[in-house]
């Protein structure tokens, strides 16, 4: 008996191992009592979006200098309303201006020096070209006094030659010094670009160091209001991915503000994180303070045939599906896919819309 129960296991196995790769897979036994989860293939879209969070705020400009210095005076107040063009702060530039004068006064020196000593370089010159006309009068221009009085002229225009380069390298260096310092006076005051709120911390006082692209103010201007993101957006990526805003339950078109690069590199130099800001289309109903996100649409595509992502599987023979049969039964399906986001997957070939489809979670 025991042997006839042996044999009769080999035959089942054998029968097992003999069925057909084509054929449809087994039905997949779900415990009883509980029913599959299913879809059905439908036509809808494959959306891929970028989500960054953001708020409404006042139009804010931030105010640095574009040189280092000491504040000498911040005439306002954080908190002041300031007009358009008024000083904001004013840097410490006396010995700068000090130096700007000694340079002034020897520049005008050395100009007054450079005058007679031109006027020296053409008295030889000319004295040697006097002698050498007399020479050419008495000896003729074939003559070896002639010729040597020749390489004494040469050799006066070269030494001239080299004194007027060596004085311009000389004037050269100390003007470029100059500017230096004269754009430093010119930079001595920040005023406001436009009226506003100021705004800034108890850091900056009488005594502080200020640096060449620091941000050391904020002028806000409730009336310019704009919603700024948490994350940086790129003109490129404006021009390119459609995005809007959904603010207050409502969706608004956006127009990005493209920063100017000087304020780029301010806030590149100052260490700062970047950010955003768009103007809110047709936003007048919002208020500082209101909160929302930007969508950026990396991706969108209209009128596929789609199924969720998790009713898509993978084995060695690539990516496949379960089909519902009109029996309950289940056949499986090699498919090709196409583009996908986080939640559905584009179905390309093999399946038709309407069709029903297991779906393991």
């Amino acid at each position: 008996m025991k042997k006839t129960l042996i044999i009769l296991c080999i035959l089942l196995m054998l029968a097992g191992c003999g069925r057909s790769s084509s054929e449809a897979a087994p039905e997949l036994l779900e415990p009883v009592g509980v029913s599959i989860d299913t879809c059905t293939a439908e036509i809808g879209d494959i959306v891929n979006r970028n989500v960054q969070y953001g708020r409404m705020i006042p139009g804010t400009t931030k105010l640095y200098f574009k040189t280092d210095g000491i504040v000498k005076s911040v005439p306002v107040y954080s908190g002041k309303y300031v007009e358009e063009g008024e000083v904001l702060i004013t840097l410490d530039v006396d010995d700068i201006i000090e130096q700007d004068e000694a340079l002034e006064e020897q520049l005008e020196s050395m100009k007054e020096q450079w005058e007679y000593e031109l006027q020296l370089y053409n008295l030889d010159i000319n004295y040697v070209m006097v002698e050498l006309n007399e020479i050419a009068a008495r000896q003729g221009t074939g003559s070896a006094a002639y010729a040597a009085k020749s390489v004494e002229l040469q050799q006066a225009n070269q030494k001239k030659e080299h004194a007027v380069e060596d004085h311009e390298a000389e004037v050269e260096a100390l003007e470029t010094v100059k500017a230096a310092l004269d754009k430093k006076i010119e930079q001595k005051e920040l005023c406001a670009p436009h009226s506003g709120y100021i705004y800034f911390d108890d850091s900056l006082s009488e005594g502080s160091p200020v640096h060449d692209g620091g941000t050391v103010m904020y002028l806000m201007d409730p009336s310019d209001a704009r919603f700024i993101t948490e994350g940086y957006v790129s003109e490129y990526d404006y021009e390119r991915f459609p995005m809007f805003a959904y603010i207050n339950g409502k969706e608004y078109e956006v127009e990005l503000i493209i920063p100017e690069e000087d304020e780029l590199r301010a806030a590149q130099l100052a260490g700062e994180s970047l950010q955003s800001e768009f103007y809110i289309k047709d936003g007048k109903d919002l208020v500082c303070g209101d909160m929302g996100a930007l969508y950026i649409e990396y991706l969108h595509v209209k009128d596929v045939l789609i199924l969720p992502k998790n009713a898509i599987l993978n084995d060695d023979g690539g990516k496949y599906i379960y089909v519902i049969n009109d029996d309950g039964t289940r056949t499986k399906r090699y498919i090709e896919t196409g583009r996908t986001n986080n939640a559905f997957t584009e179905i390309r070939s093999e399946l038709t819309e309407g069709e029903t489809v297991y779906v393991p979670d």
